[in-house]
């Protein structure tokens, strides 16, 4: 059994913090020009999601709106990726920066959960883990599948993070308000 103090939790927190800030870790100059390029050509439309800007996936806590927010872009970057038929050698990197921050955003999750005693930690990691599952699904489909494939895999993963953000996000999102964890701006507790 692992025993999370408070200290732990803080420096834990502080490292998210800082790679969240940063916009998580700098992909490779080749890359980021590929990606800069591709974007910069590719429809503006194909890219955003009204529903990614909607209020409907605030969940209330100011940390974890900002952290869904970058995980919603990188996931429509890769989505566009998809779509418009970038090579692999972009795809990867896309993936894998998705993959990073997502695993950087469950464990920030998780301790909040483990700080503030939250009765529901076990199904919530449950969900965790099952995401994890279909971002190796979606591996694997890139490396071996065919664009059919890769768009399914990557509408499956959206609707599956959006319906996340909406029921066991909100819920915790709601529970960690009542204990005065940081309120999205504008809200009061």
């Amino acid at each position: 059994m692992v025993v999370i103090s408070y200290l732990n939790v803080n420096i834990i927190r502080a490292l998210t913090c800082q790679v969240f800030a940063s916009g998580g870790r700098p992909l490779h100059d080749k890359v980021a020009q590929r990606r800069a390029v591709f974007f910069r050509d590719l429809d503006v439309h194909v890219r955003l999601d009204a529903m990614d800007e909607s209020t409907e996936l605030s969940v209330g806590v100011a940390s974890m709106d900002s952290e869904h927010r970058r995980q919603l872009s990188l996931l429509n970057d890769l989505t566009a990726a998809i779509r418009g038929g970038a090579d692999d050698t972009l795809l990867y990197p896309l993936l894998q920066e998705l993959v990073e921050h997502t695993n950087l955003h469950f464990l920030s999750e998780q301790l909040d959960m483990k700080l503030h005693a939250y009765e529901a930690y076990e199904a919530h990691l449950q969900e965790h883990q099952r995401l994890l599952l279909e971002v190796q699904n979606l591996r694997h489909s890139l490396a071996t599948g065919t664009a059919a494939d890769k768009n399914s895999l990557i509408e499956a993963l959206r609707t599956w993070l959006v319906v996340h953000i909406q029921t066991a996000d909100k819920a915790l999102g709601e529970y960690l308000s009542q204990r005065g964890v940081a309120l999205s701006s504008g809200e009061e507790p």
